[in-house]
């Protein structure tokens, strides 16, 4: 009997916990299955909201980018003005070539006078070679050595007194090494195949007053230079310097070496080794 009542129990104690577990899986869903609801709804939102974070980002970072081209663009764009600007007013005051040319070779001319140089015509800078012409004779085919280096000294000159009056690529600077060779000093004999002896006589350049002058006019142009306000510079190396010129303009002589410390006060490299 016992036995009969503890089953009969066992099974109405088995349908009871069998029904408090239904009813509790039942209400158990209905309570969290909200909250899961908008659990979802949530992490639905918080990625949706990330990516329109990213989105703007981006944006941002894109709108900053085309404000910094904007500006470069500006910057660009009034580079391209101001350089317009120079552009047109360098190609409205440009010089005519044939006016530089006819400068040149006024100032060249002028030089020559002031040399005293014989039978002074068809002075001229060539519009072909751009080189000196004198007395009709391109410079190339001039024979007398000593008239092609008054020339050239001219001719340089000449175009360092142009960037004095106008604002030309030029330093300022002109070096001249050796300006007496073929003006009556001893020419070295790997020298005398390149020139004519009996015009360099017959053109009298020997006369030490057209070596003077040379000079003077280097002088003259330089002191142009400084009454301008314009740094110039012009570098000579001479082993014959006139004794006029000694005399007159020691002012001028920076360093003077003699192989005797009796005529100069530094002695030649060669000479001290």
């Amino acid at each position: 009997f016992n036995h009969k009542k503890m089953l009969k129990d066992r099974v109405l104690f088995e349908k009871d916990i069998s029904k408090a577990r239904e009813m509790l899986d039942t209400e158990s869903k209905e309570m969290i299955t909200p909250y899961l609801m908008q659990r979802d709804i949530l992490i639905k939102e918080i990625s949706k909201l990330e990516q329109v974070k990213i989105s703007y980002s981006n944006n941002i970072k894109l709108r900053n980018k085309h404000k910094e081209i904007y500006t470069s663009y500006q910057n660009i764009d009034k580079s391209i003005d101001k350089l317009n600007e120079e552009l047109k007013k360098l190609k409205e005051n440009s010089p005519d070539i044939n006016h530089i040319l006819d400068t040149l070779g006024i100032f060249l001319n002028l030089y020559l006078k002031l040399v005293n140089l014989q039978n002074r015509y068809g002075v001229q800078i060539s519009k072909e070679s751009f080189l000196p012409v004198f007395r009709d004779k391109d410079y190339y085919n001039i024979t007398s050595g000593g008239l092609r280096t008054i020339i050239s000294i001219g001719h340089m000159l000449g175009i360092l007194n142009f960037s004095i009056d106008y604002n030309i690529n030029h330093p300022r600077l002109l070096m001249i090494d050796t300006v007496g060779k073929y003006l009556g000093k001893t020419t070295k004999d790997e020298y005398l195949v390149e020139t004519n002896s009996k015009e360099d006589a017959k053109e009298r350049l020997s006369d030490p007053h057209k070596y003077v002058k040379i000079y003077e006019n280097i002088i003259n142009v330089v002191n142009k230079a400084n009454d301008k306000g314009y740094p110039c510079q012009v570098i000579l190396v001479d082993n014959d310097v006139p004794n006029t010129f000694l005399n007159n303009y020691k002012k001028y002589i920076i360093a003077h070496f003699s192989p005797s410390d009796k005529v100069a006060k530094q002695l030649g490299l060669i000479d001290d080794i």
